[in-house]
């Protein structure tokens, strides 16, 4: 990041007088250390497995897997890493393997998992910088349940780490966090969190497994509404994009594997955060001595204690059996604390078991360390999918039908696992499954030549004449709604035609320009959302601005289910004034843009440095929200005065124009396939029979691909024994310089 010192902007201007020191804000690059595309395609995938498979009953002396098998523990590190996402704003997720550093890792939900990534740790080194944290804890996961007979859907490979837990920090509990999406950890309002914060308390990845806070049960123990759990989840779930069906399979396929640990009444220790300051290490466990302290049957991480069914290491639906056919009785976990004389301070944690004792041993499953049974448990989250109508249902299809469940819990998992990771494009490795519903499908994608192109380029000018503030705003908020948190939006799909993107305020005016470019009738096909960034461009030369490219080939959507809450990073929708101002800035920092290029961006409309001067000035029209957009923060008022002086304006409005067009054109996790087809200032040979390019001619303007018959061009032409032509061009950055 670099710094500014107070009281000017070297080279472009004074900030006024009194005004506060500025830092410029620039989204931190994570480090990629040796990760390319090529060294993930390259990783040997079979030797990974292989080594994941003996992990996974290879038990270690520092940490003893349960039953003598770590699935269980992968498959909840994997959850919890996942689990994170919200579609709000698209944070969340395990691209960055941001587990591994605050405030993640010392959240209460993810107490131990300390631990797995030390298991993780020598699979890791050996592979270095092509297997990244992320893609080891998921592929982990998916690997053991594989050997346990759950035959996954698929793995995406491609996240790439992080060196820090920036990108987590607005997950909480912290006040960033309390400014974009409120909830004082701690307060009344904790363990009934609304929305847009992900989960319902802080610390936790989706709801309170003991019940909802009320002010009968102000801990959340409460076991008593089960209805009540039961609608806190659908709420909470439903912030991350799962209905009730993937909900359903999501809860109860997990828990097939492992057991939850509440044998110790004392805790779990401190968190690493708390414990690094004491110089400790974290979640000692203070039950047991020795080498049994906090280990095997000491073992607390969320207090509740036991396995969910009879087999913990292997697949079944018998999770759904249990629900759907057994009755289930309340019972104390054993770190439950009723010793002291006031019951006010007992401390309850409720668990569920089968009230038939005969059934309770039918079912019982073996002891995770030693030998014996213990019977199986529910958490009140479990038990309330008996309850409600809707989930019951769901529960006795799965309870009936296994490949049904197999089917609705592999497809929910891979989206639980892959949904930060955007578009099927961004995905590397030989298991990638095939393109699903929330990785933004497009279809028929561009297949015109470049000279139909060039054709098109000519065409929209007049299309665009009289109307160019419509047709750059088209353009703009098509591709505004793209954010780098989880990739999704942008222009490709063009699902500004559909609602809920076409029914919001900023674009309903725009509706007739965006007919009139649907309704274009051409002998070759360019998609709706190619046409649409087309005519942006051509509209912003009119309006002055050069140096822009064009790189075709997208496709277009067939609706616009993916864009709900994509409203959000159309950023200059927001006052900069008073409550808005930190979500106006969250939603800067994850359009991916600096603070530099946002506020040139914002003047899309009246693209060049006057209109800058002028809303300095107070003289810019229609300028009600932008002056509180700029003027009441740091950061945007030194990008003004910056922006006002010398090309800053140009070159800056001209980068931010290009990163929001093609930023949603991937090719794997890094890569955009626009930057493979930049060859500008190159001279090349080219042989073509393209009709347009032969045909058209330009008598103003040198254009790329034109024939020197009327004009001088930067293209000689000669005639092959094919019939075609050779071109000898050097290609210009022009809009038919494809880039």
């Amino acid at each position: 990041m670099d710094g500014i010192g107070a009281g000017s902007c070297p080279g472009v201007g004074t900030l006024p007088e009194g005004h506060p020191p500025v830092l410029k804000l620039t989204r931190p690059k994570p480090e990629l250390y040796s990760y390319t595309k090529e060294r993930v395609e390259n990783l040997d995938f079979a030797a990974l497995r292989a080594d994941l498979t003996e992990l996974q009953t290879n038990s270690q002396d520092f940490w003893p897997a349960d039953y003598g098998n770590y699935v269980g523990f992968m498959v909840r590190q994997a959850w919890h890493c996942s689990g994170t996402y919200r579609t709000y704003d698209g944070l969340g997720g395990c691209d960055g393997g941001r587990q591994r550093f605050d405030p993640e890792r010392s959240w209460d939900d993810n107490t131990n998992l300390d631990k797995a990534k030390r298991l993780l740790w020598p699979i890791k080194e050996k592979y270095g910088d092509a297997l990244s944290w992320g893609d080891l804890q998921i592929f982990a996961a998916d690997v053991m349940m594989e050997n346990a007979g759950l035959p996954v859907l698929g793995t995406c490979f491609g996240r790439v780490d992080e060196t820090s837990g920036y990108w987590s920090i607005e997950l909480g509990p912290n006040k960033a966090q309390e400014l974009v999406t409120p909830c004082l950890a701690g307060s009344d309002q904790d363990g009934n969190c609304e929305a847009p914060f992900g989960a319902s308390t802080t610390q936790l990845i989706y709801v309170h497994p003991g019940g909802v806070k009320t002010e009968e049960h102000p801990d959340a123990n409460n076991p008593y509404d089960l209805q009540l759990m039961a609608e806190n989840m659908r709420n909470v779930f439903g912030r991350m994009g799962m209905n009730d069906s993937e909900l359903v399979a999501i809860a109860g396929g997990g828990h097939a594997f492992g057991k939850a640990h509440g044998a110790c009444p004392l805790g779990a220790g401190d968190a690493p955060f708390a414990a690094e300051v004491k110089g400790e290490r974290p979640w000692q466990g203070p039950c047991g001595e020795g080498k049994l302290q906090g280990k095997l049957e000491n073992t607390f991480t969320s207090g509740y204690e036991g396995p969910w069914t009879e087999t913990p290491v292997r697949w079944s639906n018998f999770y759904y059996q249990y629900l759907a056919y057994d009755e289930f009785e309340m019972f104390l976990s054993p770190a439950s604390d009723t010793t002291d004389p006031d019951p006010a301070k007992w401390r309850n944690i409720t668990q569920w078991r089968m009230k038939d004792p005969a059934r309770r041993e039918a079912t019982s499953a073996p002891k995770a360390h030693g030998t014996g049974k213990v019977p199986i448990q529910m958490l009140t989250s479990d038990y309330s999918l008996s309850v409600d109508p809707s989930y019951k249902k769901i529960v006795k299809r799965y309870a009936d039908d296994i490949k049904e469940l197999e089917h609705a819990f592999t497809h929910a998992w891979y989206k639980l696992t892959t949904r930060d990771m955007g578009p099927r494009s961004r995905c590397l490795g030989p298991y990638v499954p095939p393109e699903q519903p929330f990785q933004q499908p497009v279809y028929n994608p561009t297949t015109a030549t470049q000279g139909e192109i060039t054709h098109l380029y000519r065409y929209l000018k007049n299309i665009v004449r009289g109307a160019e503030v419509e047709y750059i705003s088209l353009a703009a908020n098509s591709a505004a709604t793209h954010r780098v948190t989880d990739y999704r939006g942008g222009a490709n799909g063009a699902r500004i035609q559909y609602s809920p993107e076409k029914d919001w305020p900023q674009n309903v005016g725009l509706q007739p320009a965006l007919l009139k470019l649907k309704n274009l009738e051409l002998d070759y096909h360019v998609s709706l959302a190619d046409r649409i960034v087309l005519a942006g461009l051509v509209a912003l030369e009119a309006k002055g601005v050069t140096g822009l490219s064009f790189c075709p080939g997208r496709g277009d959507a067939k609706d616009g289910s993916v864009s709900e809450d994509l409203k959000l990073n159309l950023m200059y929708q927001f006052s900069w004034a008073d409550a808005d101002a930190p979500k106006a800035r969250h939603a800067m920092k994850i359009s991916g843009l600096t603070v530099m290029e946002a506020v040139a961006f914002y003047f899309h409309k009246t693209p060049n440095k006057d209109a800058v001067k002028a809303l300095i000035d107070g003289t810019l029209e229609d300028a009600s929200v932008a002056q509180e957009f700029v003027l009441y923060n740091a950061e945007t008022l030194q990008a003004l005065y910056e922006l006002s002086e010398d090309d800053n304006f140009d070159t800056h409005f001209r980068n931010a124009w290009t990163k929001k067009m093609h930023a949603d054109r991937y090719d794997g996790p890094e890569s955009n396939v626009c930057e493979k087809l930049c060859v500008c200032g190159k001279k090349l040979k080219r042989k073509t029979k393209d009709p347009y390019r032969r045909e058209l001619t330009f008598a103003s303007e040198p254009e790329l691909g034109t024939t020197t018959t009327t004009t001088t061009t930067t293209t000689t032409t000669t005639t092959t024994t094919d019939g075609s032509d050779e071109e000898d061009m050097e290609m210009l950055p022009h809009p038919s310089c494809v880039c």
